[in-house]
Formats: C-alpha cells, structure tokens, sequence
C-alpha cells in the first residue's frame, strides 16, 4: 500500500476507535453505575489510542513527529487544552517538515 493510503487507513482506524471508546464510555456511564476508576479510566481511553498510534512512529525514527510531540506535551502541561496541543503537534510538525 502506498504511503498516503497508509496514512489515510491509519486516521480512519484511530477515529473508529476513538468513537466507540467515547460511544462505549457514555453508554457505560448511562446504564450502569461505573466505579470511579473505571471511569478515570474511560476518560483517558481515546488519548491512550491516539499514544498507541504515535509512539511506534516516533520510536522508528520520525523527528519531524517527534518534535511535534513534544511541542503538544508541552502545550497540553501550560494550557491543558487538547485542542490546543493537537495544533501545536500539526503546526510544529509540519514546520519540521517543511524546513
């Protein structure tokens, strides 16, 4: 498979499990009662996909992404807002990139 097919797989994966680990967690939160760990737990469990992604990669090699990693961790540890860190990864990426 080529590289841009990869990618696009690799997304399409992480958004179906980040939906149905949200879906799952709310519906578990609605028709049971969920012991406080467990959802401390269902809580982090779309950030913990998203990490299972990205590490590997980062391991392998890739420094553009490795920088925008650590350029999210350190946005998320000042403004603790995901949003916010997700952009600070896709722009301090993409400027490795580009350089």
């Amino acid at each position: 498979m080529p590289g841009a097919e990869m990618s696009a797989l690799a997304i399409g994966m992480m958004a179906l499990a980040t939906y149905a680990t949200r879906i799952l967690g709310a519906w578990l939160v609605a028709t049971n009662q969920v012991p406080d760990s467990v959802r401390r737990l269902l809580d982090h469990l779309a950030t913990c996909t998203l990490a299972a992604f990205v590490v590997p990669v980062v391991l392998a090699g890739d420094v553009a992404l490795a920088v925008g990693v650590s350029a999210a961790t350190v946005a998320m540890l000042i403004r603790r807002s995901s949003l916010l860190a997700m952009a600070v990864a896709v722009s301090a990426t993409a400027l490795v990139r580009l350089l």
